[in-house]
């Protein structure tokens, strides 16, 4: 019983392990999307300026 029980919480930390990796790839994407999209905007503006 405290064999399955320590079992299940060592899934528990691994699934939690990679769902906070997984958030975090995910975070960085967004980011640079953030970044890029903020870059075409910045031309777009410049070019609409002139």
């Amino acid at each position: 019983m405290l064999k399955e029980a320590l079992e299940q919480a060592e899934k528990i930390v691994k699934d939690r392990e990679f769902a906070n990796d997984y958030g975090k790839r995910e975070q960085d994407f967004f980011k640079a999307y953030i970044v890029e999209l903020s870059g075409d905007i910045e031309e777009e503006l410049k070019d609409a300026a002139t």
